[in-house]
């Protein structure tokens, strides 16, 4: 019960920053910090974030990335990106038989 009422306030904390991001990317005070980022860097750091969950869930996470792969785009959106498909596929996919 505990468990899911964690996962229900994280849940709503990301609605919560989702919806603040919104707010200021409609008002113009979002400023967006666009440089050259290594996106498999930020999908590491995803990855490694989603974990303990995906553990909790017996659910494997596999990256076949390259090293380094650099992108035009501000760090922070593309690591919201990266956690929500993660968290997305961790909490959809069928847990693997032991």
């Amino acid at each position: 019960m505990i468990d899911r009422s964690l996962e229900r306030i994280k849940g709503m904390r990301n609605l919560i920053l989702d919806m603040l991001d919104l707010t200021r990317i409609e008002s113009g005070k979002k400023v967006r910090n666009i440089q050259n980022v290594d996106i498999c860097e930020i999908a590491q750091v995803s990855i490694d974030t989603n974990e303990p969950m995906a553990i909790q869930k017996n659910v494997r996470i596999h990256k076949n990335f390259p090293e380094n792969a650099y992108y035009q785009a501000d760090s922070s959106e593309i690591e919201i990106v990266f956690n929500n498909l993660i968290s997305n596929a961790v909490n959809t996919t069928m847990t693997m038989e032991k």
